[in-house]
C-alpha cells in the first residue's frame, strides 16, 4: 500500500473514530465535503495546509495519516 492509500484509510479511520460525518469533519477542518470524499477514496491527494487542518481537528500529529493503526486493546469481561 503506497503512503497516498494509507492517508485515505487513516483518515476515514480516525473521522469514524471520532463519530464524525465527513460534513463535521470538513467543518471543523475549513473544508468542505466533496474534498473529505476525495481525500478519503484517494481521488484527490492533500495540499500540506489540508493535512494540518485536518489533523488539528482530528487532535493528531500528522504522522496519524501514515503510521499503521495501533491494535485497540480487548476489554476484559
Amino acid at each position: 500500500m503506497d503512503k497516498a492509500d494509507m492517508f485515505a484509510q487513516q483518515l476515514k479511520a480516525l473521522r469514524v473514530a471520532a463519530g464524525w460525518t465527513q460534513q463535521e469533519l470538513a467543518d471543523k477542518a475549513g473544508l468542505n465535503q466533496a474534498a473529505i470524499s476525495h481525500l478519503e477514496s484517494s481521488r484527490n491527494k492533500p495540499s500540506w495546509d489540508a493535512v494540518i487542518a485536518l489533523a488539528d481537528a482530528l487532535g493528531v500529529d500528522c504522522k496519524a495519516f501514515v503510521e499503521a493503526p495501533k491494535p485497540l486493546k480487548k476489554k476484559k469481561k
